[in-house]
């Protein structure tokens, strides 16, 4: 299994950040979000510019620890990417192989860690840096966002 974290140091309170990150059918902060729907412990999300959505399943959630765990279950529509090099890869594949955790904990009472973990199951190991490397991008747009 292969396992990379995102992090950011915000300056706000982990329990402010909590109230705004810690719904998992609300990804308001998750940069690229189309559209995002929730049924029970299942939501499926669009991006803007993919023809497919991302169907995940909440597999944890502890609210006092602030943090939420899920993995992608399936992908809906047209799943099969295409690198420049012309390299194609279907992301149906990585179906039940992708979970990933957002936690936020405090460093004291004005600054917190926000870490976005990922982990796939062995051999998606260079699809997990991209994955990864994504992932960081949203925390600095939310970083960006909550301390302005």
């Amino acid at each position: 299994m292969s396992k990379e974290t995102a992090r950011s140091q915000i300056s706000k309170p982990a329990d402010e950040i909590w109230m705004r990150i810690g719904d998992f059918s609300d990804l308001w902060w998750h940069t690229g979000v189309e559209t995002c729907t929730t049924s029970k412990d299942v939501r499926t999300v669009k991006m803007h510019g993919m023809d497919f959505k991302v169907v995940e399943r909440l597999t944890h959630l502890d609210n006092q620890r602030r943090s939420y765990a899920y993995e992608i279950i399936d992908y809906l529509g047209d799943s099969v990417f295409q690198f420049p090099d012309g390299t194609r890869f279907d992301l149906l594949t990585t179906a039940g192989h992708h979970r990933a955790t957002i936690s936020v904990t405090p460093n004291d009472d004005e600054t917190s860690l926000i870490t976005y973990e990922c982990d796939m199951d062995d051999g998606y190991d260079e699809l997990i840096l991209g994955t990864t490397s994504n992932y960081q991008s949203h925390l600095d747009e939310l970083k960006s966002i909550l301390e302005k």
